[in-house]
């Protein structure tokens, strides 16, 4: 483990969430908090090796909380979280956030991830600039 990425508590990263219905699925938009945000600009200052490691593992405690907090506490009494499905489709655009648009915009207050989205592999995601299109191709 890094040791500059050990400050790292429950309830971190994400300061809420909410579900939209549009065209494309369900849109989840997580409220990042400052923290979450600024973490790839601090450790891009200790090399890319750091940043990759701590941006990618803040992106996987990201999911957590969103599956947790927002997930269970807020659309769970629903049952909408779950029918979102392709969570980790999902996921990987969460990580992609956390890892490049936190970067190039640190002061952005809300990430959408979009259900209806192919499930491409992370490296396609990220390419795709955190969005990779629907399976239909629009």
């Amino acid at each position: 483990m890094i040791d500059h990425v050990k400050i790292w508590n429950p309830g971190t990263f994400v300061d809420g969430g909410k579900l939209d219905s549009p065209r494309l699925g369900y849109v989840l938009q997580v409220f990042p908090t400052y923290f979450a945000r600024h973490l790839a600009q601090r450790s891009m200052a200790f090399g890319p090796v750091t940043y990759a490691a701590a941006t990618w593992d803040a992106g996987q405690a990201d999911w957590d909380e969103v599956e947790q907090r927002i997930g269970n506490n807020i659309f769970g009494a629903y049952g909408k979280f779950a029918a979102m499905g392709n969570h980790d489709g999902l996921k990987k655009q969460l990580i992609c956030h956390q890892q490049f648009v936190s970067l190039k915009e640190p002061n952005r207050l809300e990430w959408h991830l979009e259900s209806g989205r192919r499930d491409a592999s992370y490296i396609e995601t990220v390419h795709a600039d955190c969005n990779p299109s629907p399976p239909d191709g629009k």
